[in-house]
């Protein structure tokens, strides 16, 4: 029985368009990552597979297995065109389970004082992050092995993909265009497309306002 319902990915319009062309979500190499504490580490750690094995490379895929929160859109959807992709975990771990080289699962998050006793094995190094992040809950797919290539394509289903979620940053008028073409060219997602309310609930401040005069 799967762990989680869903996996949600923060990104941008681009990312998801690419997404819904291609009917694929790609992996890529941790040097492209703004975190030094994390890519470091992992980057070495790949130098380390390439002792054993020559064009050894390892490529990785981040999600969250959490609710949407200001950390989420700030950090990694903080533009107009920012969106969150919610995908099927079961589907999803189901294709990732028939592919070779394929670890994922979700991140260990360790203080300092007790990195060094948390890790029993260094195959655990790609999965370790530090305790501040812990908001995120963030889950990740690595892919290793020997190739040339500069990142690693995964088909998808567009089926799988139950919710895309558009930052509060894109007008509405933007959104409804965006939603609109979509929905036309890919009929499936019609009522999975919706505008975040995490920046603006009207429900929140209409219950607020009530409280306030009454």
């Amino acid at each position: 029985m799967s762990t989680f319902k869903k996996l949600h990915r923060f990104t941008s319009l681009p990312i998801l368009m690419d997404i819904l062309e291609r009917s694929s979500i790609t992996l890529i190499s941790p040097a492209h990552w703004t975190d030094r504490n994390d890519s470091q580490p992992v980057l070495q750690y790949e130098r380390s597979l390439n002792k054993k094995e020559n064009n050894k490379r390892l490529f990785a895929l981040c999600f969250t297995h959490k609710n949407e929160t200001i950390h989420h859109w700030e950090n990694y959807a903080s533009q107009m065109g920012g969106c969150c992709i919610s995908f099927s975990y079961e589907n999803l771990e189901k294709k990732l389970n028939t592919i070779k080289g394929i670890a994922h699962g979700p991140i260990k998050y360790v203080s300092i004082p007790n990195l060094k006793s948390s890790i029993t094995s260094k195959k655990e190094i790609p999965f370790i992050k530090r305790l501040p992040y812990a908001v995120e809950g963030e889950y990740r797919v690595v892919w290793t092995g020997a190739t040339t290539a500069s990142a690693l394509e995964i088909p998808i289903d567009i089926a799988w993909i139950r919710r895309i979620t558009f930052s509060q940053k894109m007008p509405r008028s933007i959104f409804e265009s965006v939603k609109k073409s979509l929905i036309q060219s890919y009929p499936i997602l019609k009522g999975r497309i919706y505008y975040s309310t995490v920046y603006h609930n009207q429900q929140w401040i209409e219950s607020l306002e009530q409280k306030i005069n009454s």
